[in-house]
């Protein structure tokens, strides 16, 4: 697809491309050379998406595809997305598929469909993106499992035995992959959904 695309930017045509993947993935696109081009691209990254749109959005693509959801199937549905762009494709896959003949979608549809996506996105993100984590790169994520909401990158330093100049080499790189996030000045936050647990289980 991509070549493609430079063979029509190459003939001057009037063409766009729009697309879409997770940090990690993305991140390791852009240090290819062969596709220098997209360095120079415009990038949006999306961010959280409220609880209350998610229950809109999807109570809507249910009712537009001709079924109904049960409230708190909804609302269990909604909460465990937690707000991430592919989790809400991989939750609202997964319960809509359990009883497809059934008008409704019931709590207990939701709960199996729940339980599946995350065994999705452990299988299809959380296994890859641990794979290519550095020693390094592990061992930052570990000093953050000390803390609640967020972990100051001083604190991270002392725990690591490092500067706080050499923890922020790390500090870029796992934002650059979507694993973490800048929650204010000197301070990170776990932003890949269920990935703290995933490490706690790893370690």
């Amino acid at each position: 697809m991509i070549t493609a695309f430079q063979h029509f930017v190459r003939e001057r045509r009037d063409v766009a491309l729009i697309m879409a993947g997770l940090p990690p993935k993305v991140s390791n696109l852009l240090r290819d050379d062969s596709v220098s081009f997209l360095r120079r691209a415009f990038q949006h990254h999306l961010e959280a998406i409220d609880e209350s749109e998610v229950r809109f959005s999807m109570k809507k693509t249910i009712e537009l595809a001709g079924r109904t959801i049960e409230k708190d199937a909804l609302d269990l549905a909604a909460k465990n997305t937690k707000g991430f762009p592919f989790m809400i494709q991989l939750i609202g896959y997964q319960i809509w598929r359990q009883h497809p003949e059934e008008k409704v979608i019931s709590f207990e549809d939701a709960q199996e469909g729940v339980v599946l996506a995350q065994s999705d996105l452990e299988r299809m993100v959380l296994d890859i993106t641990y794979r290519e984590l550095s020693e390094k790169d592990v061992a930052f994520l570990a000093a953050m499992l000390e803390d609640v909401e967020y972990s100051r990158i001083s604190d991270i330093s002392t725990r690591m035995n490092v500067s706080p100049k050499y923890a922020g080499i790390y500090r870029k790189r796992l934002i650059e992959q979507g694993i973490i996030s800048s929650w204010g000045y000197g301070k990170v936050a776990f932003s890949l959904p269920m990935f703290r647990e995933y490490v706690q289980n790893r370690l």
